[in-house]
């Protein structure tokens, strides 16, 4: 019985040095250069919130996700999804014409404080990465209105940079 404090004593005292001193998870300048990833995101304090978001994955396939926040009441966040307002994202960089990107599954969805949406694929090739690149998307909200007339609002996301 004492044995087997004398044995899980010290392999906890190394695995708690290892951890203090960096001996965990790799840290994000050990990608290869060719990685691009991050958030950026732009707002206006006041009636919306949009987030570039792109995830590192293998070599050359990545996450990429768009969400934005609209805010307003509730009910008049049910009534617009309710008349068909709707969303079109495009991810552009310097290196294409832009990647439209497509709502994720269960989004748009109204809630407490206004619309919020989500889009991007998961596991995406993106040949951009290599070289000198800047990401940023553009979020295109149609609101359709009870008297069947629409308006047409663009946000742009924060820009992240990617420099070889």
């Amino acid at each position: 019985m004492h044995r087997k404090r004398w044995t899980v004593a010290p392999l906890t005292a190394v695995m708690v040095l290892g951890l203090a001193f960096g001996a965990g998870p790799a840290a994000a300048s050990e990608y290869p250069p060719y990685h691009a990833y991050g958030q950026a995101c732009n707002y206006d304090y006041v009636h919306f919130n949009a987030c570039l978001n792109i995830f590192a994955g293998t070599e050359e396939d990545f996450s990429v996700i768009v969400g934005i926040d609209l805010r307003m009441s509730k009910i008049e966040a049910q009534a617009a999804l309710r008349r068909g307002s709707h969303f079109h994202t495009t991810l552009y960089s310097t290196a294409s014409y832009g990647i439209v990107l497509p709502v994720r599954y269960g989004w748009p969805k109204a809630g407490l404080t206004g619309i919020g949406a989500q889009f991007g694929f998961d596991n995406m090739i993106l040949n951009e990465v290599r070289g000198d690149n800047v990401f940023q998307a553009e979020i295109v909200f149609t609101e359709v209105h009870a008297d069947g007339s629409t308006t047409t609002r663009t946000y742009r996301t924060g820009i992240i940079q990617h420099w070889a």
